[in-house]
């Protein structure tokens, strides 16, 4: 008479939450589900002793690939009972402090005084300036671009002349639409 004995390892996944962040395959800012993943010793289908704690992943919900997650660029994990009474700029916000900074400025940006920068001689070119600038700069947080150079020269938009906004303009529309070349 033989006796088999089942045994080995098995991993197991526990959904932890939720965070918000750029997408490194789609490109966009997006949601995603945040699982821990563990192994654990069984005999039988019976796990034998505490799980081990392997590593945690992201899952991008809009593209569906799974990337590696890191505790340390995040603010915090949602649960996903909050994630549908929330917008996504709020999720940003409690979970993601790169993107938290971005929308920061971008509010900056939208509450500056109704005036001009200091230094503008065009007062009506200077505010429609600005609210290209804000619209670009809104459009390129959303669709994940690097923004590190630009956003420098962004928190200090009222102390800039004519010709420094335009410069951050052309870096905005350069970012914004990569594709398209100036023809001479």
């Amino acid at each position: 008479m033989s006796v088999v004995v089942w045994w080995g390892t098995r991993s197991e996944a526990a959904r932890r939450g939720v965070v918000a962040d750029v997408c490194p395959s789609c490109s966009c800012v997006t949601s995603f589900l945040v699982f821990d993943h563990f192994t654990a010793f069984h005999v039988y289908e019976v796990a034998v002793g505490e799980p081990q704690y392997v590593e945690s992943t992201r899952y991008c919900l809009n593209c569906q690939k799974q990337f590696a997650f890191d505790d340390e660029l995040y603010l915090d994990v949602l649960s996903p009972s909050e994630v549908g009474s929330i917008s996504m700029e709020e999720g940003i916000r409690r979970t993601n402090r790169k993107l938290a900074a971005l929308l920061e400025l971008l509010d900056h940006l939208r509450h500056l005084s109704a005036g001009a920068a200091y230094r503008s001689r065009d007062i009506e070119a200077s505010r429609e300036a600005l609210d290209e600038a804000v619209r670009l700069f809104e459009k390129l947080i959303y669709r994940g671009a690097d923004l590190t150079g630009i956003a420098q020269s962004l928190t200090r938009w009222e102390l800039l002349s004519d010709t420094e906004h335009a410069a951050v303009l052309s870096s905005l529309r350069d970012l914004a639409e990569p594709h398209k070349t100036q023809s001479a």
